[in-house]
């Protein structure tokens, strides 16, 4: 993957894209949905690029401190991926290629800051 590469819509380089996602956590959690749908979308990404695409988002997500989330009525830390940066993205990424593109799954994967809940 070239992360030089430009978006179709907005312009932006791959690098540009996933350096800024952490900044949607200021406003809200993210979305699994989210990334997967800028590579797809905004890149044209698919298959190994797609995947490390994805891999890269989650670990600037993580990075800039936060944590799989899930929620009943609030959000909770989800440990099942690990607790290490590459042990999450990684259980993260075999779990979302094992569901071969089930959208309840996509739907299913949040990330926040801890201080935000």
């Amino acid at each position: 993957m070239n992360t030089n590469s430009r978006g179709k819509i907005y312009g932006r380089t791959i690098a540009h894209w996933i350096s800024t996602i952490p900044g949607d956590l200021d406003r809200d959690a993210v979305n699994l949905c989210q990334i997967i749908s800028a590579g797809r979308i905004e890149y044209d990404l698919e298959g190994q690029e797609l995947t490390d695409f994805v891999r890269l988002s989650l670990i600037s997500l993580l990075d800039n401190g936060a944590v799989p989330v899930m929620s009943s009525d609030n959000w909770a830390s989800n440990h099942k991926y690990g607790r290490t940066k590459l042990e999450i993205a990684d259980g993260i990424l075999e779990e979302w290629l094992a569901s071969n593109g089930d959208e309840t799954y996509l739907w299913s994967v949040w990330f926040a800051r801890p201080k935000d809940w």
